[in-house]
């Protein structure tokens, strides 16, 4: 079945306008990696270098908003969750 990723729209000119994608893993670190070999040009917007997630970007699970103090990459998945991720925007 996979694990679906909602993508956002900010997103989804990186994945041919899809707003959401299955991806397989069994961590939401392995789930990224699959969604940026379906889609290498996200890799650059979720990363700033491999496993050092981008400060603007907030990664949910099943609606549950996860922080970097829950170390997001390292959180066990199963068939049927859901992985959010959402954009923080700033400025002034």
């Amino acid at each position: 079945m996979g694990i679906k990723v909602n993508i956002p729209s900010f997103f989804q000119r990186y994945t041919d306008e899809h707003d959401t994608v299955e991806v397989n893993g069994t961590t939401i670190g392995e789930c990224l990696s699959d969604l940026i070999r379906q889609f290498p040009d996200m890799e650059g917007m979720l990363f700033y270098e491999p496993n050092d997630l981008d400060d603007g970007v907030v990664i949910c699970l099943n609606k549950e908003v996860l922080t970097a103090w829950d170390r997001p990459l390292n959180r066990r998945v199963v068939d049927s969750d859901e992985i959010s991720l959402l954009v923080i925007a700033a400025g002034g």
